[in-house]
């Protein structure tokens, strides 16, 4: 497998055959910032697929060549040349009937019948592709002009690589002549002369008998900044990516991609575009309508810390659709109210998942729960509300709110996993079809028992796959038990604390009702399909005999979740915060419990009762082989172990053991050993087999691994 562009070069220089096999794939992602001279980006452009573009110098020749790219990333210096107009974008007519009437001086349009039926609207900086006859007026309505501009086109094929230097860049249907790109970037800025009182056009190419696109002068592209003429020349370009600090894109970049793909008959830039990201500062003012136009061609888009212009709410809510979008992401959008981005929401029939990031108080709950209510969004599956503030009433009036169908008589058992869990927690819900949440996130808010049981009596229980729960302090144990034991489809948890007691519980069963037709073993605690868990495992007695027990009954049940690929048991967690929880010791019988999972005798290991004393710190597990670590053999693809917040006091033998029982395992993330020496020794043991370990919490590190 060719896991880096290192690994790619090192197959290059094997051979003349390995080198032709592997050339697309050394060239295929090429980061201008990497000091790669433009003759070889020139020679291997049509290699390229991915270009990220830091700076232009020097680049105007190289990037004509790369016809073939389907990502784009655009950083802060690549923006430098653009030059932004003056005028503000001028919303595109959707009420033209074609009566061939000159519009006011100030806007500028030409006004053409195309063929098959395709009109061209553009001027003063604009473009509009539109059928002919007049749209419904019905924004949400079947024969919506916006909705036949937006739907994807056909995919384009893929040439054979022998023809990349062969297939022009536009279709012969398009321009007999080869030169509809230079004619549609003089329309797109309008480049048009007034005598008089009337407006003629210079030289525009556009036959008033044909109707046809034709070749304009030949300088026209050169009007254009080479961003501008990099996006019309890449017809496959699926992800656009823009990132800036100073100087956001200016009018003809937006125009540009504004351009709708309504007909395979008039040249539209990157026809294919359906995911659009920018990170960081970026500022929509003057050209925001022509933003939104580009959004309406998108499957995803993400926004965050960015900037944009306010509209009127009649704009949002009549003049904007988006029948294509399916993830949207808002995160500290400025200078758009709550509610207008409520209203963006709401302009998307398809939406599958929403995160929506509002670092303030304010969130419109009554406005998004009636959205919710009006079945908005009938497809949603993922919701992340991060940094809302939402109380748990709040969490609960927004999962009481949501759609969910789910036919509990026609589900098939065997599909959704139910013989690796408790059936007697899950809801019996009476409806049409199966529907739910597969996603919810809400990390560090007041999540509680009222949100809870909103979430189980709803049904998303059977639905769910990932679920952030992370540093909810309302968030209890049992809830926790409760969602491992009644998610089928669990694959990603993040939660609070886990205490022993529920671990050894619901390992025995507890709960678990016969004759609701469960026939599963009553050692399967928890799902085990999932493959990521976060939660801190606490709640130790303190009395040495007991927490032995208690450990190698852990270990034992943790062995059964053995598609764990990241495992994170750490925490900072007081012995005041548990007293606090209403803790007490195991109980007799919890204690004495003889399984399979019992430690040896005291005897094999003569230190062992008071090993768990000597470790300063918290109530957390203990990953030594003599506290049972050993059981955890069974985790074969587990890549990353967190433990941060205990500090541990293992030995060599504990390390090798883990070397050698998870060959998959990369990254370890916690403190060795209390002594530093020790822990440097036990570092060196691991990087020696490609295993970083640190004791610091990296969340961007964490989740890249995750990912």
């Amino acid at each position: 497998m060719i896991e880096s562009g290192c690994d790619a070069f090192s197959c290059v220089l094997v051979s003349r055959t390995w080198q032709q096999a592997f050339q697309p794939v050394l060239w295929g992602h090429v980061e201008t910032a990497n000091d790669i001279s433009p003759e070889s980006m020139k020679r291997h452009a049509h290699y390229i697929r991915s270009l990220s573009l830091a700076d232009l110098s020097g680049l105007e020749n190289v990037l004509d060549n790369c016809s073939r790219l389907e990502t784009l990333i655009l950083w802060p210096d690549a923006f430098e040349d653009e030059e932004d107009e003056e005028d503000e974008d001028e919303e595109i007519d959707e009420d033209f009937e074609g009566d061939g009437e000159e519009e006011d001086d100030a806007i500028g349009d030409i006004r053409l019948g195309g063929v098959g039926g395709v009109g061209v609207e553009g001027g003063d900086g604009s473009v509009a592709l539109f059928t002919k006859g007049r749209p419904d007026s019905n924004a949400g309505g079947s024969s919506n002009s916006l909705v036949q501009r937006y739907l994807p086109l056909p995919p384009l094929p893929t040439p054979h690589p022998m023809e990349l230097h062969t297939q022009p860049l536009v279709d012969d249907g398009v321009c007999a002549d080869g030169g509809g790109q230079d004619q549609l970037l003089g329309a797109m800025n309008g480049t048009f002369e007034k005598d008089g009182d009337a407006k003629v056009r210079r030289d525009s190419g556009f036959s008033d008998d044909t109707m046809t696109l034709t070749r304009g002068d030949g300088d026209i592209g050169q009007q254009h900044s080479p961003l501008t003429k990099l996006l019309l020349h890449n017809r496959n370009l699926t992800r656009l990516e823009v990132y800036v600090e100073r100087k956001s894109p200016g009018g003809s970049f937006w125009r540009a991609l504004a351009v709708p793909p309504s007909s395979s008959t008039v040249l539209c830039p990157c026809p294919r575009l359906s995911t659009f990201q920018s990170l960081v500062n970026l500022q929509v003012y003057k050209h925001v309508k022509s933003f939104f136009q580009m959004c309406m061609r998108l499957e995803s888009l993400t926004l965050e810390n960015c900037s944009l212009r306010q509209l009127d709410v009649s704009y949002y809510t009549t003049k904007l659709h988006f029948p294509r979008m399916k993830e949207l992401k808002f995160s500290r959008i400025r200078d758009t109210s709550l509610y207008c981005q409520l209203l963006i929401m709401k302009q998307c029939p398809e939406l599958m998942s929403l995160d929506w990031r509002v670092p303030r108080l304010g969130f419109p709950v009554e406005e998004f729960c009636e959205a919710l209510r009006e079945d908005c969004w009938p497809k949603l599956k993922s919701l992340v509300l991060l940094e809302s503030r939402l109380t748990d009433e709040e969490m609960a009036r927004i999962l009481w709110s949501t759609n969910i169908h789910f036919n509990a008589a026609s589900a098939n058992h065997d599909s959704l996993g139910v013989d690796r869990l408790n059936t007697t927690m899950m809801p019996v819900v009476h409806t049409d079809a199966a529907h739910g949440l597969s996603r919810f996130e809400v990390p560090r808010s007041d999540f509680g028992l009222q949100a809870f049981r909103a979430l189980k009596v709803r049904g998303h229980f059977w639905t769910l796959r990932h679920l952030d729960l992370l540093q909810c302090p309302g968030f209890e144990s049992w809830m926790a038990i409760e969602i491992l034991r009644g998610c089928p489809l669990l694959e990603s948890f993040d939660g609070h604390q886990l205490l022993v007691r529920d671990i050894i519980a619901g390992g025995r069963g507890h709960g678990h009702g016969h004759g609701h037709g469960y026939h599963g073993r009553v050692e399967d605690w928890a799902c085990t399909g999932i493959k990521f868990l976060n939660l801190h495992i606490t709640g130790f007695a303190g009395e040495p005999e007991q927490d032995r027990r208690a450990h190698w009954q852990v270990f034992a049940h943790l062995a059964r979740l053995d598609q764990l690929v990241y495992l994170s048991i750490g925490g900072r967690t007081s012995v005041r915060t548990i007293a606090g929880l209403g803790l007490s010791p195991l109980s007799t019988s919890d204690a004495a419990i003889a399984t399979t999972s019992s430690p040896p005798a005291e005897t094999s290991h003569p230190n062992s009762a008071g090993a768990l004393t000597t470790r300063r710190g918290t109530s957390g597990l203990d990953l030594r082989l003599r506290s049972g670590l050993g059981q955890l053999r069974t985790l074969k693809k587990l890549r990353m172990l967190r433990f941060t917040g205990l500090e541990q006091e293992m030995t060599t033998e504990d390390v090798n053991w883990m070397v050698e029982n998870f060959p998959d395992l990369k990254h370890i993330q916690g403190r060795l050993h209390t002594d530093p020496e020790e822990q440097t020794r036990l570092e060196q043991m691991l990087e020696r087999h490609n295993i970083t370990a640190w004791t610091m919490y990296d969340s961007q590190h964490v989740q890249k691994q995750r990912n």
